[in-house]
């Protein structure tokens, strides 16, 4: 199985902004994959190859990535909440997504893109 690389996909949100993030997953020929017994990953850092991991979600977490029912449709909902960005800089960060199957096999989703946290000006707790 080998997924189709969408590319560079810019994501834009504000400083602590609680937003779902739609991804869908389909293979080389356009169709949709099933993500039954895949594990997908989002992952941001300060840029590409950088260690420290500034936010990682994985669907083993319902609450971090669900993947959306029927799992043969490729669509997963990664959802960021306030904590996840509301102590990162107003400026430009690294994403990618990947899914990964029993077995080992990983296939990248979204190549690394641009992740642009702006800033707010109301703050919360």
């Amino acid at each position: 199985m080998t997924c189709a690389v969408q590319g560079s996909q810019t994501v834009e949100v504000q400083q602590g902004e609680t937003v779902t993030l739609q991804l869908s997953v389909v293979d080389t020929d356009g169709n949709p994959v099933d993500l039954a017994t895949t594990t997908v990953w989002f992952t941001v850092r300060r840029r590409p190859g950088d260690a420290r991991l500034l936010i990682q979600k994985d669907s083993s977490d319902i609450a971090e990535v669900e993947i959306l029912s029927p799992t043969a449709d490729g669509i997963a909902n990664i959802m960021l909440v306030h904590d996840d960005t509301k102590n990162l800089r107003p400026d430009t960060y690294a994403f990618d997504a990947w899914i990964a199957y029993p077995g080992g096999a990983v296939h990248p989703v979204i190549e690394p893109s641009p992740f642009i946290v702006t800033p707010t000006v109301t703050t919360f707790a």
